[in-house]
């Protein structure tokens, strides 16, 4: 159940109306190395073709807000394509603590929430496997309710 949050740690900035979604051409999934903690491993994250890191997909915590994701640049020429017949939307990290899901997971959920759009596939960065992430009772919840399931996530 969600309750109204009375405390802040930390910045927060109350947005009116839906941020800014942005459409990338050619952009590239670099996914978590699960040998090290997000935080120590910036190679992780969303980027264009060219290697540099996508700003509006960067995962940013504390306040002042600090770069978690993204730090490197790399070449992606070799890389293989996802299926070019689905769009791809990028949700951003997944977190397991109830906490941290609901202000970094759901934070960036409102995209399909306001838009349903067919042949779309939901793209994360988890600590987890698909099924184990929906095993927590609230990421189910929460990801029914706004259209996501296994199979386009």
């Amino acid at each position: 159940m969600l309750r109204v949050a009375d405390k802040l740690w930390g910045g927060a900035r109350h947005l009116h109306g839906d941020p800014k979604a942005e459409t990338h051409q050619e952009a590239v999934y670099i996914p978590f190395d699960k040998t090290e903690y997000i935080a120590d491993d910036q190679a992780w994250g969303v980027f264009a073709a060219d290697g540099l890191p996508i700003e509006a997909a960067i995962y940013r915590r504390g306040d002042p807000a600090q770069r978690v994701s993204g730090g490197r640049a790399f070449d992606g020429s070799s890389l293989d394509r996802a299926d070019p017949e689905f769009n791809y939307v990028y949700l951003g990290p997944s977190m397991q603590h109830y906490g941290h899901f609901i202000t970094a997971t759901m934070a960036r959920c409102w995209y399909p929430f306001r838009h349903s759009p067919k042949r779309t596939k939901y793209v994360i960065h988890s600590e987890d496997e698909i099924d184990r992430l929906f095993s927590y009772s609230y990421a189910a919840t929460c990801f029914q309710r706004l259209g996501l399931r296994r199979d386009n996530v």
